[in-house]
């Protein structure tokens, strides 16, 4: 009985000391992560912009704006996914670095309206820009990191 009070004496201290230290960790690689993604997806709509205007070209003009959103932002997300494989011991950092973008989106996107109160046209175009090179890329890669998580948390759970 010594043992045990011992142990669940000492051990509140070192699980939350180890798993404070361990979310700071998972904060810095899951901010750095995120950095990397994002010059992923600004490469992706580099590379991807004269194909995509050669290929939509003849499509009606909402379905080609739509292509044109969804086609990078889909081979971004899946060049982003390839993270997965890489952080095997690591497997929530994928999601940590998809939730810091969303909520800096946020935040961008509400400091930027706010500072264009009133200039009806620069309130637009921060919004069409979001729309266009912000808004798909989180929800695409922010579905395959929750998918791909929840699929290996499920497996793993029953174990």
């Amino acid at each position: 009985m010594g043992n045990a009070l011992e142990w669940t004496a000492r051990a509140p201290g070192s699980f939350w000391r180890d798993r404070k230290q361990a979310r700071k960790e998972s904060k810095i690689a899951g901010r750095l992560l995120a950095a990397a993604y994002i010059a992923i997806y600004a490469g992706s709509d580099i590379l991807w912009e004269e194909p995509m205007n050669l290929l939509t070209s003849l499509f009606p003009p909402v379905l080609g704006a739509l292509a044109r959103c969804v086609i990078p932002a889909a081979f971004g997300s899946a060049l982003c996914a390839l993270s997965w494989k890489i952080f095997r011991s690591r497997r929530g950092i994928m999601t940590a670095a998809y939730s810091f973008l969303n909520r800096a989106a946020v935040i961008i996107f509400i400091v930027a309206e706010l500072l264009l109160w009133g200039e009806r046209r620069g309130q637009t175009l921060i919004f069409l820009f979001f729309a266009r090179f912000i808004i798909p890329p989180l929800l695409i890669g922010g579905y395959i990191s929750a998918k791909l998580y929840y699929n290996w948390w499920n497996r793993n759970r029953r174990k």
